[in-house]
This record gives C-alpha cells, sequence and structure tokens, in this order.
C-alpha cells in the first residue's frame, strides 16, 4: 500500500456504549441472583433464573464482541482485535472469498452493507480459521475498503457481490 502506515485500525461506532450496558446488565443480574439467594424467604430457583439471565448476557457480549471489535489491516493479514489482543487473525493468503451483500432490516431507513472474510478451508489444521464479518451499519466503512482493496488486488482473492439472489464477480470492494 502507499502512502499508508501499517497496521491500520478500524473501530466501530458504538461499540463501547453497547458492550459496557451487556456488562452492566451481567453485573445486575449476577447481583440480583445474590439478594435472591440470601434473601429471607428466597429462592433457589430466582437464583438460578438471575444467573441464567446473567449468563445469556455474557453470551450476548462475546458474540457482540467478536463481530463489532476492532478490525486491524496489515501486511499479514487481517484480524479482529479486542483489548489488544487478537481474537481473530486470516493471512492474506489464507482468505478464500470476500462476500458482499446487502441487508434490509425492517423499519430501517437505509440498507446495510455486510461482508464476510472467508478463508480458505483447511483440512487438518490446528487452528480452525473463523471468517470475519462486519457491516456499514454505524460506521463509515471506505478506509478500511481502501485497505482490504489494495491487497486482495495483491493477492487475487476472489470477490462476490449478491444482490437479488445473484452473484457477480467484482475486482474490488
Amino acid at each position: 500500500m502507499t502512502n499508508t502506515t501499517l497496521p491500520q485500525t478500524f473501530k466501530f461506532k458504538g461499540f463501547k456504549a453497547v458492550l459496557a450496558s451487556l456488562a452492566f446488565l451481567d453485573v445486575f443480574f449476577i447481583t440480583l441472583a445474590i439478594l435472591v439467594l440470601t434473601s429471607e424467604g428466597g429462592g433457589v430457583r430466582g437464583a438460578l433464573f438471575c444467573l441464567g439471565c446473567a449468563a445469556v448476557m455474557s453470551a450476548l457480549g462475546w458474540a457482540y464482541v467478536k463481530g463489532s471489535s476492532d478490525i486491524v489491516v496489515e501486511e499479514s493479514g487481517i484480524s479482529r482485535v479486542f483489548l489488544g489482543r487478537r481474537i481473530n487473525f486470516i493471512a492474506w493468503c489464507d482468505i478464500g472469498l470476500v462476500t458482499v451483500f446487502t441487508l434490509s432490516p425492517s423499519g430501517a431507513r437505509r440498507s446495510i452493507t455486510g461482508y464476510n472474510v472467508v478463508p480458505l478451508t483447511s483440512s487438518g489444521a490446528l487452528e480452525r480459521k473463523r471468517k470475519i464479518y462486519f457491516s456499514s451499519q454505524t460506521t463509515d466503512l471506505t478506509g478500511l475498503l481502501r485497505a482490504m482493496n489494495a491487497f486482495m488486488s495483491k493477492h487475487d482473492i476472489r470477490i462476490e457481490i449478491v444482490s437479488n439472489g445473484q452473484v457477480k464477480v467484482a475486482k474490488s470492494l
């Protein structure tokens, strides 16, 4: 890439607020479970229900982190990073396909463009690679797409745009 310092980190808007809300709900349900369990006449069922709610909030939080944490584009590949720790990485040479698709959620003012970075299927690999996905819902992706285009061109990565059930091969995102 020219005139660009690598690695480049791309942050998604609203990430910290949503994550803080999910963490607050987690702490709330755990605290409620403790209060129910220690109160006079408190029941185990109520505490288990609250702990179940906390578990659901934790699962939602982890799914949110995996789908909305920072994306880092570097010479060796693309990754998701959370609190400075890499949670998913795909080397450019291991990317088999990038798909682009449009989502039109009901009640939304505009459609959202989704992106899947799909790794090649590997046989017998110790580390199972998972796709990296992101969308344009709240964030301008111009810089990220520009950085990705440079490396996808360099590594001859296939790009498919899915629209109305039709798949078209493209040269860039």
